[in-house]
């Protein structure tokens, strides 16, 4: 709904069916943007809100927050299927196409991100399920987004192997249960072997650049 009398009264603008707006912020008297918390949808609009199109989707994930730092857009956002990249926010400098950073943190269920701060474009606070995030860009992120990473098998019932970049790079991990207590090192240079351990989740932490990730032992 719009309002041009400060609430006095409402117009009904019409959206595509089947959409809810959960967050909305508009960057200019004419320009605004709004999220969706199902099918991970973001609308644009360009004429005070009289129409809105769709710009961007991503299936599975949820979008919660919008942020502006710089002329740059922040959009906050979180997946319960992803094993790799629950929480995340994408950035664009004209609304139109959007780069994405993932993160992976084992926070009680259902994870995501559900308000958020920026103070600068590398430095933010989010507010997500089971506590505070602080988020500040460093190189080490920036140098894990250039890496390929493999994790295999995954599930795994003894061995699993780690490879980082095309030629296997050397990297320490530590592995810790869902719950956060530490259980083991080990490194990218051999198979870590978890024969023995209990069934269930664990998290693979990777200091050096900055990402975990979630492996299921069968």
């Amino acid at each position: 709904m719009k309002t041009t009398d400060g609430g006095t009264t409402w117009e009904v603008i019409p959206i595509t069916m089947g959409t809810t707006p959960n967050f909305m912020k508009f960057i200019s008297d004419q320009v605004g943007y709004f999220t969706t918390i199902t099918n991970g949808r973001i609308f644009r609009t360009t004429d005070g809100g009289n129409t809105w199109n769709l710009v961007h989707q991503e299936n599975n994930t949820a979008l919660t927050t919008i942020s502006i730092v710089n002329n740059n857009l922040f959009i906050g956002g979180y997946s319960d299927t992803s094993t790799t990249c629950n929480t995340f926010f994408k950035k664009s400098t004209d609304g139109i196409s959007w780069s994405k950073e993932c993160y992976y943190f084992p926070f009680p269920e259902p994870s995501g991100i559900y308000s958020a701060y920026f103070l600068s474009e590398t430095k933010a606070f989010w507010g997500v399920n089971g506590g505070l995030l602080r988020y500040e860009a460093t190189a080490n992120t920036e140098e894990y987004q250039k890496v390929n990473i493999q994790l295999y098998p995954n599930p795994v019932k003894d061995l699993v192997q780690v490879k980082i970049g095309e030629n296997g790079e050397y990297y320490n991990f530590q592995l810790y249960d869902i719950n956060g207590r530490f259980i083991k090192n080990g490194n990218s240079a051999v198979p870590t072997n978890l024969e023995g351990m209990a069934a269930g989740l664990y998290i693979l932490k990777i200091p050096e650049l900055n990402i975990v990730y979630k492996i299921l032992k069968e």
